[in-house]
Protein backbone atom coordinates (compact mmCIF):
# COMPACT_ATOMS: atom_id res chain seq x y z
CA UNK A 1 0.00 0.00 0.00
CA UNK A 2 1.52 3.59 -0.66
CA UNK A 3 0.74 6.82 0.48
CA UNK A 4 -1.86 7.81 -1.51
CA UNK A 5 -4.14 4.64 -1.53
CA UNK A 6 -7.57 4.82 0.23
CA UNK A 7 -7.69 2.53 3.17
CA UNK A 8 -9.82 -0.12 3.06
CA UNK A 9 -13.18 0.07 5.28
CA UNK A 10 -12.87 -3.21 7.11
CA UNK A 11 -9.31 -1.21 8.61
CA UNK A 12 -11.49 1.94 10.09
CA UNK A 13 -14.31 -0.12 11.34
CA UNK A 14 -12.16 -2.30 12.98
CA UNK A 15 -9.97 0.91 14.47
CA UNK A 16 -13.36 2.37 14.77
CA UNK A 17 -14.68 -0.56 16.68
CA UNK A 18 -12.00 -0.95 18.94
CA UNK A 19 -11.99 2.54 20.64
CA UNK A 20 -15.94 1.64 21.60
CA UNK A 21 -14.49 -1.51 23.08
CA UNK A 22 -13.86 -1.39 26.77
CA UNK A 23 -10.38 -1.91 28.03
CA UNK A 24 -9.56 -5.02 28.40
CA UNK A 25 -9.69 -6.18 32.51
CA UNK A 26 -6.90 -5.28 34.86
CA UNK A 27 -5.69 -7.40 37.29
CA UNK A 28 -6.80 -6.62 41.05
CA UNK A 29 -4.85 -7.00 44.08
CA UNK A 30 -5.67 -9.50 46.02
CA UNK A 31 -5.21 -7.09 49.74
CA UNK A 32 -7.54 -5.46 51.25
CA UNK A 33 -6.67 -1.90 52.51
CA UNK A 34 -5.63 -1.40 55.77
CA UNK A 35 -8.34 1.61 56.50
CA UNK A 36 -11.08 -0.44 56.20
CA UNK A 37 -12.69 -2.82 59.10
CA UNK A 38 -13.00 -6.52 58.02
CA UNK A 39 -14.90 -8.84 59.56
CA UNK A 40 -13.61 -12.21 61.05
CA UNK A 41 -11.12 -13.38 63.65
CA UNK A 42 -7.88 -11.16 64.84
CA UNK A 43 -5.04 -13.00 63.95
CA UNK A 44 -2.74 -13.98 66.65
CA UNK A 45 1.19 -13.62 67.27
CA UNK A 46 2.46 -16.53 66.41
CA UNK A 47 3.82 -18.53 69.36
CA UNK A 48 6.11 -21.52 69.02
CA UNK A 49 4.55 -24.51 70.56
CA UNK A 50 6.62 -27.32 71.70
CA UNK A 51 5.97 -31.00 70.61
CA UNK A 52 3.41 -33.38 72.92
CA UNK A 53 6.80 -35.71 73.37
CA UNK A 54 9.14 -32.75 74.58
CA UNK A 55 10.40 -33.79 77.99
CA UNK A 56 10.16 -30.57 79.63
CA UNK A 57 7.63 -29.50 82.23
CA UNK A 58 5.87 -25.79 81.55
CA UNK A 59 5.96 -23.93 84.53
CA UNK A 60 2.70 -23.09 86.33
CA UNK A 61 2.25 -19.72 84.29
CA UNK A 62 -1.41 -20.62 82.72
CA UNK A 63 -2.65 -20.57 86.62
CA UNK A 64 -2.28 -16.80 86.65
CA UNK A 65 -3.92 -15.78 83.41
CA UNK A 66 -3.12 -12.02 82.33
CA UNK A 67 0.17 -11.87 83.79
CA UNK A 68 1.94 -9.43 81.84
CA UNK A 69 5.00 -10.82 80.58
CA UNK A 70 8.10 -9.57 82.92
CA UNK A 71 5.77 -11.22 85.94
CA UNK A 72 5.35 -14.52 83.97
CA UNK A 73 9.56 -14.04 83.46
CA UNK A 74 9.35 -13.40 86.93
CA UNK A 75 7.37 -16.84 87.90
CA UNK A 76 9.70 -18.26 86.13
CA UNK A 77 12.73 -17.54 87.86
CA UNK A 78 11.40 -18.32 90.77
CA UNK A 79 10.25 -21.61 90.14
CA UNK A 80 13.71 -22.34 88.38
CA UNK A 81 15.71 -22.37 92.09
CA UNK A 82 14.13 -23.96 94.89
CA UNK A 83 13.04 -21.30 97.69
CA UNK A 84 15.73 -20.44 99.97
CA UNK A 85 14.82 -18.75 103.66
CA UNK A 86 17.05 -16.67 104.85
CA UNK A 87 15.66 -16.04 107.77
CA UNK A 88 14.99 -19.91 109.20
CA UNK A 89 17.28 -20.07 112.26
CA UNK A 90 15.95 -16.15 113.10
CA UNK A 91 12.38 -17.66 112.92
CA UNK A 92 12.91 -20.65 114.94
CA UNK A 93 14.83 -18.36 117.33
CA UNK A 94 11.37 -16.53 117.54
CA UNK A 95 9.20 -19.04 117.10
CA UNK A 96 11.16 -20.71 120.44
CA UNK A 97 10.63 -17.56 122.17
CA UNK A 98 7.23 -17.25 121.48
CA UNK A 99 6.48 -20.63 122.42
CA UNK A 100 8.58 -20.19 126.26
CA UNK A 101 6.51 -17.20 126.45
CA UNK A 102 3.36 -18.38 125.89
CA UNK A 103 4.34 -22.11 128.61
CA UNK A 104 5.31 -19.76 131.57
CA UNK A 105 1.79 -17.19 130.91
CA UNK A 106 0.12 -20.90 130.89
CA UNK A 107 2.13 -21.91 134.11
CA UNK A 108 1.25 -18.14 135.85
CA UNK A 109 -2.44 -18.99 134.79
CA UNK A 110 -2.57 -22.29 136.05
CA UNK A 111 -1.37 -21.26 139.41
CA UNK A 112 -3.47 -18.32 139.70
CA UNK A 113 -6.64 -20.28 139.19
CA UNK A 114 -5.88 -22.93 141.61
CA UNK A 115 -4.80 -20.62 144.01
CA UNK A 116 -8.03 -19.23 144.36
CA UNK A 117 -9.92 -22.18 144.22
CA UNK A 118 -8.20 -23.39 147.08
CA UNK A 119 -8.87 -20.14 148.70
CA UNK A 120 -12.32 -20.28 148.03
CA UNK A 121 -12.61 -23.48 149.62
CA UNK A 122 -11.26 -22.96 152.69
CA UNK A 123 -13.09 -20.00 152.85
CA UNK A 124 -16.06 -22.36 152.50
CA UNK A 125 -14.52 -24.93 155.11
CA UNK A 126 -13.98 -21.91 157.86
CA UNK A 127 -17.85 -21.20 157.35
CA UNK A 128 -18.75 -24.80 158.14
CA UNK A 129 -19.83 -25.25 154.83
CA UNK A 130 -19.07 -28.33 152.10
CA UNK A 131 -17.07 -27.25 148.85
CA UNK A 132 -19.14 -28.05 145.59
CA UNK A 133 -17.34 -30.28 143.51
CA UNK A 134 -15.98 -28.01 140.86
CA UNK A 135 -15.61 -30.11 137.47
CA UNK A 136 -12.24 -29.72 136.10
CA UNK A 137 -11.62 -27.37 133.89
CA UNK A 138 -9.29 -28.29 131.56
CA UNK A 139 -6.82 -25.35 130.60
Amino acid sequence: MDGNAPIPCTMLMSAHNNQEMPPPPVPQPNFVPANLPQAGPVPRPFAWQPPLNFPHQPLPVGQYPGLPRNAIAHVQRAHALPPVDYNARLNDQMNAAQNNRRRQRDVRRRQDRDEIRQQAQAELRAAGMQPLQQPHIPN
